[in-house]
């Protein structure tokens, strides 16, 4: 950095007596007295407080130069609206002289309206009478329809009673017929072995002995068969047994029916509890909701289960009792076969016993058998008469079976066609009562027809008396404006005034010329756009590059490349035009083609700008690949194109200012990518001329839009440059400015006098973090990251971090210097107890040392704060191990971490940036520090909100939720000082990064052109 010595007076006195008379006439714009002139460290303290003094003076009367010209602009931009109101006051005073006529012939027609409207209330009530006949009529035939479908049922459930009566009478009678028929045939045989005993009574002495021989078989096959009798009683009886125990059963199934019944009903009043509390918390409950609305569907489902249980269950006990009753009459009737198989064989006894007396007895068989074939002759014609009349009745009861099932089949249709005219007429009293309702709401309709029309023909002669106080009023508007355009005047005239008076005070014009150096921490030398994630790739892309609007003083958004805009009235689509006659740097002018290109490319490779097209319509599926192209931005000419957002956000010129954002030339780009990254070619006041290692030299665009900037030749950024020696090599006029001083440095600084006047400082909006890693491991579980925000004194954190005051307490997560702050929220106090609690709820493993990473950077916590994070965990039980990186993103991108700290500018005046531009878990800048779906739902409803009061609580729930979740330990707010060479003059501060920018700089002792 070259620069002219200044000629001083003689002595130290009269150079200080100079610049006091400068500073008293208010000519600043001389160059302020060098430190080098000082020959004592009293002379040195001076001279560094009236350069001092003089750079405040500066300052402020910079500041009220723009403070001036911007109350100018407002004002004027007033008067035209005043001049708009006068013109709008006029129309409406004209307008009411027009309306006056137009209430006269408005009267006329309400009287018009109000006769229809009679008439329509009297068709309206004649159609309701005939629709209400209509529905009465319709309720007769649906009762008459539910008495017969009633008497159908009843003659149903009777013919079905009669069908199943006549084949239980089928099959008796078949059983009856098959008897007769055994019975028959038995006698046949007894007849014939009667009439065989009758002829061989001679043989039946000779065969006695034979029959002693069978009656002793006899006996044996008696007793075999009693035994098995015997068996069939007892099967019957367990069976018996077993039936009881199921309908035992079958009760405690009903029982149990009645419990899962009861449990159903519980659950369904659970769920609805659920709901409720689920709409308390709105969007928060969401999820809950979806739970609740699952646990009343399983409870509908079991009722209806339990319901289908308890039928299939009193069928089952039905048939169980018939079952049964059966089994106990084939009980019965085992023993009576048992009682009668004992009493054989007590008889065949009695036969082999008396076997023996046979003989004596054939004589008296002989006359027996006699009398036995008569008799027996009699019972066989007597047998066949009743087989004759069994069968009879089994043919008559198989008839009346078949005529039953048809009775029952018609009385089934019967039934179904009653079932279908009732549905009909219900379906027909159902329409005709929605008729009616409907004509009801016409009668009220009408009614109220006729009431408006009755209030509006009594409102026309208010209408004509408002629209007379309106002309008046129209007439006092004008004289109102007429005095507000007095006010303005005298606005105006003040301004004017204070502005002759600011005029009087010289401030330096810039000098053209020279080179500045400027001293960066800066390791990986990657100058593409959409990489851009620290404030030395940020101050060194400003001067590249240039985006469609840009971040001024204040935060103030003005015209860049782009010239002007129009918003449509919905704020979803905004118009941009831009300037003409733009170059690259290789000489090809700008075009709306080249800004798609650029924005686009943000969207699919900006890892930590991708929430900048985040509310642009089709942006998400460009960058998932499901889209070849953002269907949100469209070019319409060469020179203008517009953006289509799919909700509205007041800040999208604050995103669109971002130096991700800024514009480079297609055919470049993708001719050569990986030469672009060290090379790159855009539209800002420098172009890159060398890029080493450790330098970039970039020297001044002739072809930049801006005339009159930038004021020097060049720019040459030196790299790897540490706080120490930048600090250094600022106080020895080696580089114009630097960020980068050490806390331990800051006050020795601020002490010195000298020192003083070359500081600079600003509060940014800005929050440092340690990082969670949310990943499976040590601290994924949110207790777990709650415990260690419990654990951590912050307190003594921040009082650790410098003696000197840079550093804010945090008290929430949008700090006090962006809009949305609000200083009611708490983030998680030191309460060691407390966070012991929670580790033991986690069942967290204290036997392993949790890690730290950290940065060499000049902002990083330092080894103070560290070593009181490491007392605070040891109360805990809990060992920290500390590792110290270069590269902390590229760490945090792989998830090698435990806690990791990390620091985050603002990059547009909204709390949207702390929230969704830093923490969206697929979108913000930390992407991947959690996974709640709820936040990012939280974070992108905010962003879409515009309503003031609305935004405000959902940043509070964002807060809330954000501490539930611990996604990181907000630690503080940090305040920027810049250490800026005596020799370099023009420095602004400005609160969003970059904090200095090049373009406003000058060397001072050039000569002014």
């Amino acid at each position: 950095m070259s620069e002219t010595p200044r000629t001083l007076p003689d002595g130290f006195l009269d150079l200080i007596a100079a610049a006091l008379d400068d500073l008293s006439a208010g000519n600043l714009d001389g160059d302020l007295p060098s430190l080098d002139a000082a020959e004592t460290d009293r002379e040195r303290e001076l001279i560094g407080r009236l350069r001092e003094v003089i750079a405040v003076r500066r300052r402020v009367a910079q500041r009220l130069r723009h403070i001036a010209a911007a109350t100018i602009s407002a004002v004027r931009d007033s008067g035209d609206r005043i001049v708009v109101t006068a013109n709008a006051n006029a129309e409406v005073t004209a307008s009411a002289r027009a309306c006056d006529a137009t209430a006269s012939a408005l009267s006329e027609t309400a009287r018009g309206v109000q006769s229809q409207a009679n008439e329509l209330h009297a068709l309206i009530e004649s159609a309701a009478h005939a629709t209400s006949n209509l529905a009465e009529s319709g309720r007769d035939v649906t009762r008459d329809s539910d008495t017969l479908s009633a008497a159908v049922g009843d003659v149903a459930a009777a013919a079905a009673a009669i069908a199943s009566s006549m084949k239980d009478i089928d099959r008796a009678m078949g059983g009856l017929t098959r008897e007769l028929s055994t019975t028959a045939n038995a006698v046949t045989a007894i007849n014939s072995s009667i009439r065989s005993i009758d002829a061989g009574t001679a043989e039946t002495f000779a065969l006695s002995g034979q029959m002693s021989d069978a009656a002793a078989n006899g006996i044996d096959v008696v007793r075999q068969t009693t035994e098995a009798v015997d068996g069939i009683a007892t099967a019957v009886t367990s069976l018996g047994r077993s039936m009881d125990q199921l309908v035992a059963r079958s009760e405690e199934v009903s029982e149990i029916t009645k419990i899962i019944q009861g449990i159903a009903v519980q659950a369904k009043l659970l769920a609805l509890n659920a709901s409720i509390q689920a709409a308390h918390a709105g969007e928060a409950g969401r999820g809950f909701a979806v739970v609740a609305r699952e646990i009343k569907q399983l409870s509908d489902s079991t009722t209806s289960s339990t319901r289908e249980i308890e039928t299939v269950v009193r069928s089952i006990r039905g048939e169980i009792a018939l079952a049964s009753q059966e089994a106990r009459a084939s009980g019965e009737r085992a023993v009576r076969g048992l009682q009668l198989a004992r009493a054989a064989s007590s008889a065949l006894d009695a036969i082999y016993a008396e076997s023996e007396l046979i003989r004596t007895r054939v004589e008296q068989i002989s006359d027996a058998t006699s009398t036995q074939t008569s008799e027996t002759a009699n019972l066989k014609r007597a047998m066949g008469r009743v087989a004759e009349l069994a069968e009879r009745l089994r043919k008559t009861a198989t008839e009346r079976n078949e005529s039953s099932h048809k009775v029952v089949g018609r009385v089934r249709e019967i039934s179904t066609l009653a079932y279908r005219v009732r549905l009909a007429m219900g379906e027909q009293e159902s329409a005709s009562l929605d008729i009616v309702a409907f004509i009801e709401r016409l009668i009220t309709v009408a009614g109220a027809l006729e009431t408006a029309v009755a209030q509006q023909s009594g409102a026309t002669a208010e209408l004509a008396s408002a629209i007379s106080h309106i002309y008046d009023a129209g007439r006092e508007s004008q004289v109102s404006v007429a005095a507000m355009t007095y006010a303005n005047g005298l606005i105006e005239q003040n301004v004017e005034a204070l502005r002759s008076e600011i005029s009087q005070i010289r401030l330096p014009k810039p000098a053209r010329g020279g080179r500045i150096t400027i001293p960066l921490a800066m390791r990986e030398v990657d100058l593409d756009p959409v990489r851009g994630f620290s404030e030395a790739h940020t101050t060194v892309l400003d001067c590249v590059f240039e985006t469609l609007v840009s971040s001024r003083e204040g935060g103030r958004i003005t015209p860049a490349l782009a010239e002007r805009w129009q918003v449509s009235p919905d704020g979803l689509t905004w118009r941009f035009t831009l300037r003409r006659g733009v170059e690259f740097h290789h000489g090809r002018e700008l075009t709306a083609g080249d800004v798609v290109y650029s924005l686009e490319r943000v969207a699919r490779l900006a890892d930590e700008g991708a929430f900048i097209l985040a509310s642009v319509r089709g942006a998400l599926d460009f960058k998932s690949g499901a889209a070849r192209s953002i269907s949100g931005i469209r070019v319409l000419d060469p020179h203008a194109f517009e953006i289509e957002l799919v909700e509205p956000i007041a800040f999208l010129l604050g995103l669109l200012a971002l130096t991700f954002a800024s514009i480079v030339p297609k055919e470049l780009v993708e001719s050569n990518a990986e030469a672009f990254h060290r090379h790159p070619v855009g539209t800002g006041p420098f172009r890159v001329r060398q890029v080493d290692d450790d330098l970039i030299a970039l020297d001044r665009f002739e072809g930049y839009r801006d005339k009159f900037h930038p004021y020097v030749d060049g720019v040459d950024f030196k790299l790897n440059v540490s706080a120490e020696e930048a600090v250094d090599g600022v106080l020895g006029s080696r580089y114009a400015f630097t960020k980068y001083i050490p806390r331990t440095r800051l006050g020795d600084l601020l002490a010195d006098a000298g020192c003083r006047s070359q500081l600079q400082s600003i509060t940014q909006p800005h929050c440092q973090y340690l990082l969670l890693n949310h990943r499976p491991g040590r601290v994924s579980d949110p207790r777990v990251r709650l415990a260690l925000a419990h654990a951590i004194d912050r307190d003594r954190l921040v009082r650790a971090y410098s003696s000197a005051p840079i550093a804010v307490l945090a008290q929430g997560l949008i700090p006090p210097t962006c809009p949305g702050f609000s200083p009611d929220l708490t983030l998680p106090v030191f309460d060691p107890e407390r966070s012991l609690e929670l580790l033991h709820a986690a069942g967290f493993d204290r036997s392993r040392p949790l890690e730290l990473v950290l940065t060499d950077a000049p902002w990083s916590i330092g080894d103070e704060a560290v070593a009181g994070i490491r007392e605070n965990l040891e109360m805990i039980g809990v060992r920290l191990d500390v590792r110290t990186v270069p590269l902390l993103n590229q760490c945090r991108r792989d998830g090698e971490y435990d806690l990791i700290e990390a620091s985050w500018y603002g990059d547009y005046l909204d709390p949207d940036t702390f929230t969704f531009g830093a923490f969206h878990s697929k979108l913000g800048s930390f992407a991947g520090s959690h996974d709640s779906a709820v936040l990012d739902e939280l974070f992108e409803l905010a962003r879409g909100t515009t309503d003031p009061p609305s935004r405000d609580e959902l940043y509070r729930e964002i807060h809330r939720t954000f501490v539930e979740v611990c996604p990181a330990l907000v630690l503080l707010h940090r305040r920027d000082y810049i250490l800026h060479s005596q020799h370099v003059d023009g420095l602004q501060l400005y609160p969003l990064l970059p904090t200095v920018r090049p373009i406003d700089l000058w060397l001072t002792g050039h000569d002014r052109e």
